[in-house]
């Protein structure tokens, strides 16, 4: 299962890495650049997003907004 993690505070990606890690079956995917990984989440296919809400553009708002957008990523649980 890829959970993909994206948070522009390092600590915070470290953090929940090391959550999801604990987790049979889950491979963390993390970025520290909101654009970057929206980009990878249109271009594959995450299971579980996890997205901080206060990041530089596109924000976490926006990031689900977008992701919503793809029809074949409406679903993704966010």
């Amino acid at each position: 299962m890829n959970v993909v993690i994206v948070d522009d505070t390092q600590i915070n990606v470290t953090l929940m890495q090391a959550l999801v890690n604990r987790i049979d079956g889950c491979k963390p995917i993390c970025f520290t650049d909101s654009a970057v990984g929206l980009q990878w989440c249109i271009d594959n296919d995450p299971d579980l997003i996890i997205v901080d809400y206060m990041m530089p553009a596109p924000d976490g708002i926006e990031f689900i907004q977008r992701i919503r957008a793809v029809p074949s990523k409406a679903e993704v649980p966010m």
